[in-house]
């Protein structure tokens, strides 16, 4: 059901590529195949309009960069330039991919919402050389509820004249999709919906693949242990390092199994390295539970069948609901 969804939520993204340059939005639920479906968009998207010269892609978090820069390659078989702080090249392409980055002169590109809005917004020479290289651009703009609230008016309007006056397309990609009516109301009238909204409707109703149990009582250590205990795999989200720290401490000790631990403040290549371990343990249905931040909460291809998510506001929440029985097994 899950792969049936994912190609019909392609082959809807390619209906609506055909069209000219403009605002779209990308609506649709968590594991139904956003990443790959809005790159074939973009890819049939420059074809379709030609004087458009490259895609980039815009996400907030490391961990979704990571991720998805090596699933372009795989799909594109070129090269892809990742662009956000803690990258590591190799040695002997250090200094030509440090001029890459300076210039963005590539025609795929992977990069973080902070060097993005920077460089829009920069003042000085060296991030502004790469505005240049911003037009006739295809633009992804993935987990668009993160745009950052006290700067979104200024945001969508520099949003906006990449379409009007730099030839770009801009795409707003997420399954919780924010509503800028309060910010400026024309906005969201020149959005386009790549998914028109009965399409998107049925994608989120057959996707229904969990169920939500909220509580307001303040849980201690032993009693998250308690419910863990039933399951063989589980994913515990927390909203601070500190309590991610001291969860995988008591949790680890409390109850039986192999035990990771995820956040921002790991090296790179470390928290690299964890995921990959926890994908090879799901899917060889291995005994795996993880105590995480937000890091993992949006983009992160992960699938377990019990999921706990300290509260948090109702866009996070769906997103971590998004890392339980993603694949509907």
């Amino acid at each position: 059901l899950r792969n049936k969804l994912r190609r019909e939520f392609a082959s809807d993204c390619m209906t609506k590529a055909k069209e000219k340059l403009g605002l779209y939005r990308l609506t649709g639920c968590t594991g139904v195949g956003k990443t790959i479906a809005s790159l074939q968009f973009a890819i049939a998207h420059c074809q379709a309009n030609q004087e458009l010269e490259g895609i980039l892609y815009v996400a907030p978090l490391q961990s979704i960069i990571e991720q998805n820069w090596q699933e372009y390659e795989k799909v594109l078989k070129v090269p892809v330039l990742a662009h956000y702080s803690d990258f590591q090249p190799p040695e002997e392409e250090l200094s030509t991919y440090k001029l890459t980055t300076e210039r963005w002169d590539a025609p795929v590109i992977c990069t973080s919402g902070v060097q993005f809005y920077e460089s829009l917004f920069a003042r000085s020479p060296a991030k502004c050389r790469k505005l240049s290289h911003l037009m006739r651009r295809c633009i992804l703009i993935d987990e668009a509820q993160t745009i950052p609230l006290e700067y979104t008016k200024p945001i969508l309007d520099v949003l906006t004249a990449l379409v009007e006056d730099w030839g770009c397309t801009v795409v707003l990609m997420s399954a919780t999709q924010p509503s800028f009516q309060n910010v400026d109301s024309n906005f969201d009238q020149k959005c386009v919906d790549i998914i028109d909204r009965p399409r998107s409707e049925y994608f989120f109703n057959e996707a229904r693949l969990v169920n939500y149990q909220i509580s307001f009582e303040c849980w201690n250590w032993e009693r998250v242990a308690q419910k863990i205990g039933n399951y063989d795999r589980s994913l515990t989200i927390v909203n601070t390092t500190k309590l991610s720290r001291e969860g995988f401490q008591a949790l680890s000790n409390l109850v039986k199994g192999d035990w990771f631990h995820l956040s921002a403040r790991m090296v790179p290549a470390h928290r690299r390295q964890v995921i990959e371990t926890i994908k090879k343990r799901l899917d060889d249905k291995l005994s795996c539970h993880v105590i995480s931040t937000q890091v993992v909460e949006a983009g992160v291809d992960l699938d377990f069948s019990f999921v706990m998510r300290q509260i948090a506001p109702l866009d996070s929440i769906i997103q971590a609901a998004g890392r339980c029985n993603r694949e509907g097994k």
